[in-house]
C-alpha cells in the first residue's frame, strides 16, 4: 500500500481529488469531500494484492478541480 496525504492549513469545505500514476498509465481516480474546521489532513492511499512493479510513478492532488502539485516516486526490487 502506498500513501499520500494533503493537508490543508485552515478553516474550508471542497473537494480533494488524487490520480496516482504508473508511468503515464492512469491506475486510480479517487475523490473525497472535505470540510475543516482548522487546519487537517485528508489521506489516499493505493493498494495492489501482487505488489507494484517496478517502474516510476505519481501522484496529483486537486483541490476543487485545480491542480495544487504532483510527486514522483520510484518502485524498485
Amino acid at each position: 500500500t502506498i500513501y499520500v496525504s494533503a493537508l490543508n492549513a485552515a478553516r474550508g469545505d471542497g473537494t480533494i481529488r488524487v490520480k496516482w500514476y504508473y508511468g503515464t498509465q492512469l491506475l486510480s481516480d479517487r475523490e473525497k469531500g472535505v470540510s475543516f474546521k482548522g487546519a487537517g489532513a485528508t489521506e489516499f492511499n493505493i493498494s495492489s494484492a501482487s505488489g507494484f512493479p517496478p517502474g516510476d510513478y505519481s501522484v496529483e492532488v486537486f483541490v476543487n478541480g485545480a491542480s495544487i502539485g504532483s510527486r514522483k516516486f520510484n518502485v524498485s526490487k
